[in-house]
């Protein structure tokens, strides 16, 4: 008998800490910052307890989720002297007070016991089947400051209110503060919100900046985790975890879903559980679809003052290397064109050095020839009007005035008409200027001699030439007419003359690119005449 007593002596320690692991388990429930410290006792058909989750929109609110529960104790130590210093409420449903601004009682619960703690109080404040009921505690001597914990025997339905997109655009600075919090981290930029439906589809571009949700407060939202996953139709990626609600909205940036493809937002519970039977509540998540479609790119402010920039640089820079590049090609053709001018300068001298000789040589046969017939006082005249008619021919400039060029005609017919006695005619046209327009020196003397001596030399005093200077808008015309036998203009003759002056016709046209000399030879019935059109020379 004495063995079986002493048995139960030593188990009855052992049998009362089994008792206390498995149906008297205790959490400390309120909030960190509390004045006011309170544990939780549950019974052993709990079948699981989230002891702490803090709310997100007061740090002085503690949420207690728990299932199963037949029995709960909450209980506080405070020292038997502070008792009158502190208030406590508890409310049922959120409504329903079942104790109200009561100050704590001592009570004869020995659990610890009291040696554990001498000189506190032990209170037991709420013993009753688990339901969904709130302990509001604080000091007198800090009103403001109430500690609360909630403790839920079920989770709230999470229902979401809305969700809206948010994209930015340039706005003055003064109104930036008129749309706080949401425009404060995007300076002197305006925040435009479009509501997104179940299913929407959506543009994202660099101007969109996040997206945000709002729920319903019921008090517990700080459990709740927000989950963004993309779907590429091959996979899905979960791109978005957060529980960081401000109050009951929360954003979600948007390079989460700048992406082309499908999305879901899935709203669920988030618990640290400890489950002694590992039996969790389950409660399916909230969700919400949309999809984002490819779009067109849009820039910012930097973003086209950087391409404009660019732009306008390349323009530059082009412009710089063509500039270039025809100043070297310029410079290049003006090399060759002076070097083709040059050549067909020298080329003209050759001629006009070839057209002297033969006009020198012709003349002195004429003062030859009268010489001969013994005309001797025709042949002093002759030779007097050759003295001066050699001079200008010998004077070795490019360009002589009309004026000029219409004295040495003069001069050379009234030579060679001492020697045939033709007539001739030099017109001009009224208003033309003879002084101030320059023809290129010896440019009619070929054909005028040619008239002469293969024209009207056998005529005598029948024989007629008429010269005429005209205009013709901005050209200057030349006419050189004789009323001799003619010749057949499509016929090349071996005449020094005609042959040099068609040179020298091409050869002034490769130097006055701009003013093209025109040469035509007529010749029927008895009338020849050669017209030289200088064009655009006026």
């Amino acid at each position: 008998m004495k063995k079986y007593f002493a048995l139960l002596i030593v188990c009855l320690p052992i049998l009362s800490f089994g008792q206390f692991n498995f149906y008297k388990v205790q959490y400390r429930v309120s909030p960190l910052n509390s004045n006011c410290n309170v544990n939780l006792i549950i019974d052993k058909n709990t079948k699981w307890i989230s002891y702490y989750n803090e709310s997100n929109d007061n740090e002085l609110t503690n949420n207690v989720f728990l299932s199963g529960a037949n029995k709960i104790t909450l209980q506080t130590r405070i020292h038997k002297d502070s008792v009158n210093f502190y208030r406590y409420s508890i409310i049922k449903a959120d409504s329903t007070y079942l104790i109200k601004e009561a100050i704590p009682n001592q009570t004869s619960f020995r659990f610890p016991p009291k040696s554990c703690c001498p000189g506190y109080l032990v209170m037991d404040i709420f013993n009753g089947a688990a339901q969904d009921i709130k302990l509001k505690i604080y000091k007198t001597t800090d009103e403001t400051k109430i500690s609360t914990i909630a403790i839920h025997s079920q989770l709230k339905p999470i229902i979401i209110l809305s969700t809206q997109l948010f994209t930015a655009k340039p706005v003055e600075k003064i109104y930036a503060d008129l749309f706080k919090p949401l425009g404060a981290q995007l300076p002197q930029q305006f925040l435009q919100s479009i509501n997104i439906e179940n299913g929407n589809e959506l543009k994202v571009n660099d101007s969109t900046k996040f997206m945000s949700i709002k729920i319903k407060n019921n008090g517990m939202n700080s459990i709740y985790r927000l989950v963004l996953t993309h779907y590429d139709g091959r996979s899905e990626e979960k791109v978005f975890s957060s529980k960081d609600w401000e109050r009951d909205y929360l954003g979600i940036g948007a390079e989460y879903f700048r992406k082309p493809g499908r999305y879901r937002i899935s709203i669920s519970p988030d618990l640290k559980v400890n489950s002694p039977q590992n039996n969790p509540l389950k409660m399916r998540p909230s969700v919400f679809d949309f999809v984002v479609r490819k779009s067109e790119k849009t820039y910012s402010t930097k973003d086209l003052i950087t391409y404009c920039f660019s732009i306008g640089l390349m323009i530059a820079l082009i412009t710089i290397i063509y500039i270039y590049v025809i100043k070297k090609r310029n410079k290049r053709i003006l090399v060759e064109q002076e070097r083709q001018k040059t050549t067909a300068q020298l080329q003209l001298n050759s001629v006009r050095s070839q057209l002297n000789p033969h006009f020198l040589f012709n003349a002195l046969s004429g003062i030859q020839n009268l010489m001969n017939k013994n005309e001797m006082d025709t042949a002093n005249k002759y030779l007097s009007k050759f003295a001066r008619l050699t001079r200008n021919v010998l004077d070795d400039k490019e360009l002589i005035s009309l004026a000029q060029e219409k004295t040495l005609l003069d001069d050379y017919l009234q030579m060679e008409q001492l020697r045939f006695g033709f007539g001739y005619e030099i017109e001009t046209e009224e208003n033309l200027d003879l002084e101030n327009i320059e023809i290129p020196s010896m440019l009619l003397q070929p054909f005028v001699e040619n008239a002469v001596k293969h024209g009207i030399s056998q005529q005598t005093a029948d024989g007629k030439i008429i010269i005429t200077f005209g205009t013709q808008e901005k050209n200057l015309i030349i006419v050189v007419s004789d009323n001799g036998s003619g010749f057949d203009t499509e016929k090349k003759y071996n005449g020094l003359g005609l042959q040099l002056s068609d040179n020298r016709i091409a050869l002034l046209n490769s130097i006055y690119k701009e003013n093209r000399f025109i040469l035509e030879k007529l010749s029927k019935g008895g009338q020849t005449k050669i017209i030289l059109t200088l064009t655009e020379w006026l």
